[in-house]
């Protein structure tokens, strides 16, 4: 399955993903919002399960070749939501199977995920490979770098320089997308303008107070920045090799959004 077909094929409802109207996730099981805000689809690669060296050559001779493909699910509308990391692992030739690896709690919704990888193993108890989560809620917000297979996490933004850059006295809502420029190799928090808006042809109700709203409104994303933040030296210090982050990792990385 390319990774067209994979894109066209996928879809997400509250706290279920589909894959051509099939359930293959459902967030019910795990107790905190599970509502999914996206889905990142990393590309499919070759990768080995095992190895072993061969008398006269230095390097060991990977063996056991096997198709792998993420899907990074970030969630979460009230307080916090995981992000759920879902893999596929076959030979090549065969079906996908997605199955849930692992769950991680950033303590904020999760509305933007980029996958990373370390320059070394001094990180993250010696984790390789990592995401980069931005969000907020009741319980925090802000920017971490957070193991994708170990539990620990980084600050990058830390809650308070968050609510700082959103300034909620300036601009009431935020959508927070995490962005890269390949030309330039850099990585950028940007703080989208959002909000609710009554829908078209819709009038507000005049029984409701006017800081209430009702199904008469909608939320929206636009696609001006309330604010933005540079993040490449900040992820250099914690360790992230930003060329490989750029060309291996995102590179036909797809995020899913409504």
């Amino acid at each position: 399955m390319t990774e067209k077909e994979l894109i066209e094929r996928l879809n997400f409802e509250g706290t279920g993903i589909y894959l051509d109207g099939e359930a293959i996730f459902s967030g019910l099981d795990i107790p905190v919002d599970n509502r999914i805000n996206l889905l990142g689809v990393t590309p499919e690669r070759t990768e080995y399960q095992s190895s072993r060296y061969e008398p006269g050559k230095k390097e060991p001779v990977f063996t056991d070749p096997v198709q792998t493909r993420h899907i990074y699910v970030g969630c979460g509308s009230c307080c916090e939501g995981p992000i759920s990391v879902l893999i596929s692992e076959h030979k090549e030739g065969e079906k996908e199977d997605f199955k849930l690896c692992s769950v991680k709690l950033p303590s904020f919704n999760v509305f933007d995920i980029l996958p990373i990888v370390f320059k070394g193993t001094e990180q993250l108890d010696g984790e390789r490979y990592g995401l980069l989560a931005t969000g907020y809620g009741c319980h925090g917000r802000g920017v971490k770098l957070i193991g994708r297979d170990c539990s620990g996490y980084l600050e990058v933004v830390p809650s308070q320089e968050f609510r700082e850059l959103w300034d909620k006295r300036a601009q009431d809502w935020v959508e927070p997308r995490l962005t890269i420029d390949d030309q330039t190799e850099r990585i950028t928090l940007n703080l989208l303008k959002s909000g609710y808006r009554l829908k078209p042809g819709h009038k507000r109700n005049p029984n409701i107070p006017k800081c209430l709203i009702d199904q008469n409104f909608e939320t929206y994303v636009s696609q001006d920045i309330h604010a933005s933040k540079d993040l490449t030296s900040r992820l250099v210090e914690l360790g992230v090799d930003i060329k490989k982050t750029i060309e291996e990792l995102n590179e036909g990385y797809v995020r899913i959004r409504h």
